[in-house]
């Protein structure tokens, strides 16, 4: 991968920064999003409605593409969830140039 959008580097850094805390999609989603409406949006859950939802979904989905251009991965911990990390091609591509911006969206063409 060339150079990251600003977006990829700020999952990039959200990451490497709290890695630790970050347990599921949600979470992520609350650092790389924190104000955005959907948050504030009631959708069908399973039995129910609740907040969010579309949030997670999305959370997810960029957790995927990001994990597909091999620049985190994670792994599962019993009983804690999983720990997202930067792979090595991450951290080169996080330590590496400035930006393009709205350039290639990651696992987009």
């Amino acid at each position: 991968m060339s150079t990251l959008t600003q977006s990829q580097r700020k999952a990039l850094e959200i990451i490497s920064q709290h890695g630790d805390e970050i347990r599921c999609p949600t979470d992520f989603g609350y650092f790389m999003w924190p104000d955005a409406e959907g948050w504030r949006k009631v959708g069908k859950c399973g039995y129910g409605s609740t907040y969010g939802v579309g949030m997670r979904l999305a959370s997810g989905g960029y957790l995927g593409r990001l994990r597909k251009a091999g620049l985190i991965d994670w792994q599962y911990r019993e009983h804690e969830g999983r720990q997202f990390f930067l792979t090595d091609e991450g951290r080169k591509a996080l330590d590496g140039k400035e930006p393009e911006p709205g350039g290639r969206q990651c696992g987009k063409s």
